[in-house]
């Protein structure tokens, strides 16, 4: 035995030590892979907690915001007083013929201010035996034509005591006047 052999057996060594080298490092190398893998999901979801707790604290603050702007709102209603109960409500329901301008003094009244509001449910206009519908608008409804109200309207009150001249308009005004009580 010499020197080839001492040094085949040494080459032996050094590969078996390569190769349990290479296999410890590749070992070493995975395991720490793996960590590495471990951390970056711990990290993206820690990511998303922080995303998430952002979002609900915007939501929190937009929350307030709305409810503060409520409150704002909600004093205001109150100092006005336009709660329920603090508006009287008072039907109109008129059927006449007078002169033009009186009609038109009358239909000018009903309009709505800061105290009062006027919700007109039909407004009928006519001269003669023939009665012109104006646009009939109810509270639950969009306005209607002369052709989609009601056929045959009545005729105007035969009961005024009032004799009918040339220029007198036929004038039937049916609504809600909506009035806030005084404070």
């Amino acid at each position: 035995m010499g020197r080839n052999s001492a040094l085949a057996i040494l080459g032996v060594v050094i590969s078996l030590a390569a190769t349990f080298f290479l296999a410890y490092s590749a070992w070493i190398f995975t395991g720490r892979y793996s960590d590495y893998e471990l951390q970056g999901k711990r990290l993206r979801i820690a990511d998303l907690a922080v995303n998430h707790a952002r979002e609900k604290q915007h939501l929190v603050r937009k929350y307030n915001l709305i409810m503060a702007d409520f409150a704002k709102f909600s004093s205001q209603v109150k100092h006005f007083g336009v709660g329920p109960g603090r508006w009287q409500t008072y039907d109109v329901n008129l059927d006449k013929i007078l002169p033009l301008t009186e009609a038109g003094h009358l239909i000018a009244q009903l309009s709505s201010g800061p105290n009062f509001y006027f919700q007109p449910l039909s407004l009928s206009l006519g001269t003669g035996d023939y009665i012109k519908a104006a646009p009939i608008t109810t509270a639950n409804s969009s306005p209607q034509t002369a052709a989609e109200s009601p056929p045959s309207p009545p005729a105007p009150p035969s009961s005024s005591s009032r004799k009918i001249h040339a220029g007198d308009v036929f004038l039937r005004v049916q609504g809600k006047f909506i009035v806030r009580d005084k404070q």
